[in-house]
């Protein structure tokens, strides 16, 4: 996933494929707390350099699993990620905002993978097939449908004198 400048003129309005299997140095990404692992990535695609506007246009899948935390009990849980993108660069400065603007004489797709990832990465996962939620002296973490039932059946401390109020 690494292309020369040389090498897109040569092959130039030609489809380049690829499908590639990354690692990710676990230091990457050890300041992110809501990820603790990316496994198995796969990234499919092809590339085509455009001679007439000189841009490479990239089209990709990547498949892969994240490890995140579970956000009730901090366990692990596997997330599937699959995400497309596409995405387009070029060598010399652009207006347009969306074209990745080259350093030097080589593109290379391993950091924006990277950075895709990232923007899959869920804000909360709950391990499926819960059932036993943690608790402990003075405290309980419950579902939201007990939380109701329980404050329906509570009485508003606020309002308990108006019980006493009897009207004349």
């Amino acid at each position: 996933m690494k292309w020369s400048k040389t090498e897109l003129y040569q092959h130039a309005d030609e489809v380049l494929d690829f499908d590639e299997q990354l690692t990710f140095d676990k230091s990457a990404y050890a300041q992110i707390d809501r990820l603790r692992d990316i496994l198995d990535v796969r990234v499919q695609g092809e590339g085509r350099y455009d001679s007439t506007c000189q841009r490479f246009v990239v089209n990709m899948t990547i498949q892969g699993t994240m490890v995140v935390p579970c956000a009730i009990t901090l366990e692990d849980v596997m997330v599937p990620l699959k995400t497309t993108a596409t995405e387009v660069f070029a060598f010399e400065k652009s207006e347009d905002e969306d074209v990745h603007v080259v350093k030097g004489d080589v593109i290379e797709l391993f950091d924006l993978v990277f950075q895709l990832i990232l923007l899959e990465v869920p804000f909360k996962a709950v391990k499926p097939g819960l059932k036993d939620y943690p608790k402990g002296e003075g405290w309980e973490v419950m579902q939201e449908k007990q939380y109701r039932a329980l404050k329906k059946s509570q009485e508003d401390p606020r309002l308990a004198k108006l019980k006493e109020y009897k009207p004349q």
